[in-house]
């Protein structure tokens, strides 16, 4: 299994509407809704066998960050 430390690679896929990072072949996802200019987060998805490795917060920031 990739390491916590290890890079991830997070990609917006508009066509879904969500933020995407793919781990071990698992697929962790931030969802997004547009309105107007803005953008709405809604909701994180991370397989159990990701978790407690902070991917969510690292797709929430990078999200967070591609917003401003």
């Amino acid at each position: 299994m990739t390491t916590p430390d290890s890079p991830i690679v997070v990609t917006r896929n508009d066509n879904e509407h969500r933020y995407e990072v793919k781990v071990d072949g698992q697929l962790a996802i931030l969802t997004y809704r547009l309105h107007g200019d803005q953008i709405v987060f809604l909701h994180t998805g991370v397989p159990a066998v990701l978790e407690e490795h902070g991917i969510a917060s690292k797709v929430a920031l990078f999200a967070l960050e591609e917003a401003r």
